[in-house]
């Protein structure tokens, strides 16, 4: 089980809003991946998961350090 501090910009915490996805949802997705890949476009880490609310998303994240991690974008999936 992996445990990070979370760091959140405005710009991400209004997506997610606009997204209606919780911050609980997204650090729960981070620290709890199904799968972690990639991001094509910028070689970030990206954490797939299905969440305990049964939605699937797609974080694109930035690791700051060992322990800090600052979400970037994230989706829901089909």
């Amino acid at each position: 089980m992996a445990f990070f501090f979370f760091i959140w910009d405005d710009d991400v915490l209004e997506k997610l809003a606009i997204r209606e996805i919780s911050v609980d949802e997204v650090e729960e997705i981070i620290s709890h991946p199904d799968e972690v890949t990639s991001s094509r476009s910028s070689g970030r880490p990206v954490a797939i998961g299905l969440n305990a609310a049964g939605r699937r998303l797609l974080c694109v994240y930035e690791m700051i350090d060992d322990e800090t991690v600052q979400p970037v974008s994230v989706f829901e999936i089909d």
